[in-house]
């Protein structure tokens, strides 16, 4: 995810194989949910995620942890030490549901 500010945040999925097309494609389709909103307002991309589409928590991850990076970037902080008040998170944390560049 790029934000107008030249902001990035990427975030991963690790299911692939023969999903591999169905899961970009649903990233890509979370993804244009972002367009024009605040990235820093994640709780509500995450519900406006929920509503769209049922199920797909693995692309919902990639771009919540993509947007929770851009987040934390505008903090001030590394990649991967921001997960929301009182939810510090590490490499090996799992996201829970994530913009595409």
């Amino acid at each position: 995810i790029g934000t107008d500010a030249g902001i990035e945040g990427i975030g991963l999925t690790f299911f692939g194989g023969p999903i591999i097309g169905a899961l970009k494609a649903a990233v890509d389709g979370l993804g244009v949910l972002t367009i024009g909103a605040d990235p820093m307002r994640v709780t509500t991309l995450l519900r406006a995620m929920d509503k769209a589409v049922t199920g797909h928590g693995d692309a919902k991850a990639a771009v919540e942890m993509a947007l929770l990076v851009i987040a934390g970037k505008r903090l001030g902080q590394r990649d991967l030490e921001h997960a929301g008040p009182g939810h510090p998170i590490t490499a090996s944390s799992p996201c829970t549901s994530c913009r595409r560049r």
